[in-house]
């Protein structure tokens, strides 16, 4: 038992290095002398002491208005054709016995990156830490609790990164707990920009039924799309959308957009929306409510690009403790009533809402609950063709390989290897995916 006389001394030891926010920056010989003086496990039990004790508020990343500012313009600027990969050489999939794989039905990938993410992160981290997982609480219920964060992994031990300061605890929970993850914002803009290259629209609109936070919403301003529809039961991030739209607008034309808000309602619950129209010519139209609650709503207009990347199943937990009577992990707590009653209607509402030439793109990966795996790719697959749809293959998003515990050998192919989250793609008469060379405009883009 560690002795409340040690717990004391760490956490005035880490008070000495305190930077005006709070969070304690020990690197060098600091951190060298504060493992000298005391053991890794009462360094751990009195960061968690300190942090409770002096309120210390989470170190989230600090992104300026400059940031989103340079980056937004960076990604409205760059030519969609960067983003999509010459050669991807071997292409992973998370599961390597899908009945319809990207070795089969794989038509290109879209490069790894991160560096636009600020755009929409700037507005939405505090939404994204505030939400948990099954098996992990959220990052922000780790922070604001001393006995969870004394059992929390932290990684200032590793060779490559020693030390405690505002990056290293990010770094923990990132690896040690469950960070929500973004959808990379060049994703977006790259499938709409490469869909509008491809058909005839002066419409240009998407539909998104699960906005999440806010990424492809960003995308959507940063790219050739005109018309954006969206819906998503997160009050927290429905509010942020607002206040995105606005800004976004601002960055393309100097000029505030105008926002009416406006309602639908579903049975005895009154759901809230807004639209924004701008003088870009851009409008968003967003409602605060569940997909499968508004389906009538959805179906009264025609899409040229259904692109969205829905909950899986209950992998991870929005807004819990507040609306979360709303959300597809509450409502549905099992798979087959989640399919049932959320999933497969969802899907058919956007199937029968695409205009003849245009195409549903859906970013999802079986989930992996509870320790089992519910094969949903292949049954939407399956389902989508049972309806009549044409099934047109999978476009690959590369995300970033983790190391395994494995020989040098096998961890230096595991890591040379393209690894892929799968985006299926759908259409009612076809949609060619191929890639052709490019058009003029392709070539210099607006």
């Amino acid at each position: 038992m560690i002795s409340t006389t040690n717990i004391d001394d760490v956490v005035t030891f880490i008070a000495k290095f305190a930077d005006p926010d709070g969070i304690p920056i020990i690197v060098g010989k600091d951190w060298e002398d504060l493992n000298v003086k005391f053991t890794k496990e009462e360094i751990k039990e009195g960061l968690s002491e300190y942090i409770s004790r002096k309120s210390v508020l989470f170190p989230f990343r600090k992104i300026t208005v400059e940031d989103v500012s340079d980056k937004f313009y960076n990604l409205r600027t760059t030519n969609f054709m960067d983003f999509i990969m010459e050669n991807p050489g071997t292409v992973v999939e998370k599961y390597d016995d899908y009945q319809y794989p990207y070795s089969k039905h794989g038509k290109f990938v879209i490069s790894f990156g991160h560096y636009h993410n600020d755009v929409s992160n700037f507005f939405q981290q505090r939404n994204r830490y505030d939400c948990g997982s099954h098996g992990f609480p959220s990052p922000n219920e780790y922070w604001y609790s001393p006995d969870l964060l004394k059992k929390m992994n932290w990684t200032f031990w590793r060779l490559d990164n020693r030390g405690i300061n505002d990056v290293t605890i990010r770094e923990s929970f990132r690896l040690g707990a469950y960070v929500a993850t973004q959808f990379k914002l060049h994703v977006a803009k790259t499938l709409y920009d490469f869909i509008f290259s491809r058909i005839e629209s002066t419409h240009k609109s998407v539909l998104d039924i699960s906005m999440g936070w806010g990424d492809r919403l960003a995308g959507f301003y940063a790219s050739k799309a005109i018309n954006y529809f969206g819906t998503d039961p997160n009050p927290s991030v429905y509010e942020v959308y607002k206040k995105q739209c606005v800004e976004y607008e601002k960055l393309l034309t100097g000029i505030e957009p105008t926002i009416t808000i406006i309602q639908v309602t579903h049975g005895n619950h009154l759901y809230e929306g807004f639209v924004c129209v701008g003088a870009s010519g851009k409008t968003v139209t967003a409602y605060n409510a569940p997909a499968e609650d508004i389906l009538p709503t959805i179906k009264n207009n025609k899409y040229d690009c259904i692109f969205t990347s829905p909950p899986y199943f209950s992998t991870e937990l929005y807004d819990q403790g507040g609306d979360d009577w709303k959300q597809s992990w509450s409502r549905y707590p099992q798979y087959h009533h989640w399919w049932n009653e959320f999933f497969r209607p969802v899907i058919a509402a956007c199937y029968e809402s695409l205009t003849p030439t245009g195409i549903l793109m859906m970013n999802i990966m079986d989930p992996f609950v509870r320790g089992f795996r519910s094969k949903t790719c292949d049954q939407m697959v399956d389902y989508v063709t049972s309806i009549g749809g044409k099934f047109d293959g999978q476009i690959g998003m590369r995300i970033k390989q983790r190391p395994r515990n494995v020989s040098s050998d096998k961890l230096s192919h595991h890591l040379s290897t393209t690894y892929i989250e799968n985006i299926w793609c759908f259409s009612q008469n076809g949609f060619d995916l191929s890639m052709k060379p490019a058009t003029l405009e392709n070539l210099f883009g607006e």
